[in-house]
């Protein structure tokens, strides 16, 4: 299956859940943004530009977004990766976030749903993804999920300033 395929799957999960096209660059950027400036000491100087290649890009990466009358209220962004030892693929959750005004209404949910959805259909064996720390809402979204804390560590290197 292509991810970037328009999938009925989607809407049946949520009414306003979808993948994301280049068209919603700006819109995706303006949110991570707004993620960015509580996760980043500074933000990246193309971070638009990026977010418009990565919807355009059509590699083994896609977006799912939720929006409420053309506004873009909550987004996931996922790469997909080759799983060798599995012969199957592994899908990273890269960021998911939501527009504080919307939060409280399962948007985060639907867009996990959504990724498990896409996953089954890549025959996925593997979902995996970051969260901070200090972020005990979303520890509790990914538990309620049936995600387990991985023992692993995460190592960062960075290349922008």
């Amino acid at each position: 299956m292509d991810p970037a395929a328009e999938d009925p799957l989607l809407a049946r999960l949520h009414p306003a859940l979808r993948l994301g096209r280049p068209a919603d660059g700006p819109a995706v950027a303006r949110l991570v943004a707004e993620l960015g400036a509580a996760e980043w000491a500074s933000q990246p100087p193309r971070l638009q530009a990026g977010i418009c290649r990565f919807l355009a890009w059509p590699g083994p990466a896609f977006t799912l977004l939720i929006e409420d009358e053309g506004f873009v209220l909550a987004f996931v962004m996922v790469q997909r990766m080759c799983a060798p030892a599995e012969d199957g693929v592994q899908l990273c959750i890269d960021d998911l976030y939501v527009s504080p005004a919307a939060r409280g209404r399962g948007l985060a949910r639907a867009l996990v749903a959504g990724v498990k959805a896409v996953g089954a259909r890549l025959d996925c064996c593997y979902i995996y993804l970051h969260v901070r720390a200090d972020n005990h809402v979303a520890q509790q979204l990914y538990a309620s999920e049936d995600f387990e804390p991985a023992p692993d560590l995460l190592y960062d290197w960075c290349n922008f300033s």
